[in-house]
């Protein structure tokens, strides 16, 4: 038995004809009357009564009425809570270096916050190489990194480059960058 037989099923009973439910879902009445013939072998019970005009239920194709509305009901449940990702909620957790957290974070997390308002962040923002094991040993959901790490336990997706820039005063433009000492990021 498949769901498209129980949906067919339904729409036959609630529309009472095959020409209506093929309409209706689309589908050639021959293929509807294949779902429906398929569905009363497999459960080896007639589920209508045939009669000149009019299609009547029988008692199990009225029982089997009352479980295929409730599985269309559970259906459009699943589809507005699960694949509505304005009902998700829970705890997401989020690793950035601190370079990201400064650039394009802020806008990342209001646009995530709009999307999914049910959703809590829980930020961490630490050096790459820290993340990486906070995500390796599943205390983050999601790490945003300064460099490309492989990784096949994980998936990996590049994101948009980050430009970074020397800058010296405008009052000094006697100072040579080359000759200065520069604190650079954790290797």
């Amino acid at each position: 038995m498949t769901f498209d037989q129980i949906r067919t099923f339904l729409w036959v009973a609630r529309l009472g004809g095959f020409r209506k439910a093929a309409e209706r879902l689309h589908l050639s009445q021959p293929a509807v009357s294949t779902r429906i013939s398929n569905l009363e072998a497999e459960l080896r019970v007639p589920l209508f009564e045939r009669g000149p005009g009019e299609l009547v239920l029988t008692k199990q194709g009225t029982l089997l009425l009352s479980y295929a509305e409730q599985m269309l009901f559970v259906e459009e449940e699943i589809k507005q809570r699960v694949a509505n990702p304005s009902e998700v909620e829970g705890l997401f957790r989020v690793g950035a270096s601190e370079t990201i957290a400064q650039a394009w974070l802020p806008d990342f997390l209001k646009a995530f916050s709009e999307h999914y308002p049910g959703v809590s962040v829980d930020l961490t923002v630490d050096i790459s190489i820290n993340l990486r094991a906070a995500l390796l040993e599943r205390r983050l959901d999601l790490a945003l990194l300064m460099r490309p790490d492989v990784e096949f336990s994980v998936e990996n997706v590049g994101l948009r480059a980050l430009d970074l820039h020397w800058y010296r005063s405008t009052s000094d433009p006697e100072t040579d960058l080359s000759e200065i000492p520069v604190i650079l990021y954790y290797r």
